[in-house]
């Protein structure tokens, strides 16, 4: 059960930091001034990054380890099967336009970097709905249903 709670408190937590990055803090970002937007971009992803990949590879281990010691039941790997796969859709999907947003000096920040972030904003709206299903799924397979 211990891999079980594990499970529902990594995907949780990282559910929580994704839903506020997508619900409060992208927002926020792009009413910010080209230059200023990048900017706090860059602070929050280099401190947010390493936490919610962790979480993510964390929690999905937990699913996986749920299911191989504590209870053989199938249902045990879709909750990590789905906060597993934020680790994929990122390298494939947000990891390109990170490297590019990265890669741009605060100066030479425009219109077309507003526009890279809002991308980046709807992206990772991914990453928080695969989030709060695995939240929901771990919680769900807690319960017992």
């Amino acid at each position: 059960m211990s891999f079980l709670i594990s499970g529902v408190v990594g995907s949780s937590m990282f559910a929580g930091i994704a839903l506020y990055i997508s619900v409060v803090e992208s927002p926020a970002r792009l009413r910010l001034s080209p230059p200023q937007a990048l900017a706090q971009w860059k602070t929050s992803y280099t401190r947010a990054a390493p936490l919610q990949a962790a979480l993510a590879a964390a929690s999905a281990a937990s699913g996986v380890a749920h299911f191989f010691y504590e209870s053989a039941d199938q249902r045990a790997l879709l909750p990590a099967l789905l906060i597993g796969s934020v680790i994929p859709v990122t390298f494939a999907f947000i990891m390109p336009l990170n490297r590019r947003l990265l890669a741009t000096k605060h100066e030479d920040a425009n219109d077309r970097t507003v526009q890279q972030l809002e991308s980046w904003a709807h992206l990772h709206h991914t990453r928080t709905g695969l989030g709060l299903l695995a939240a929901a799924a771990f919680v769900w397979l807690a319960l017992g249903y």
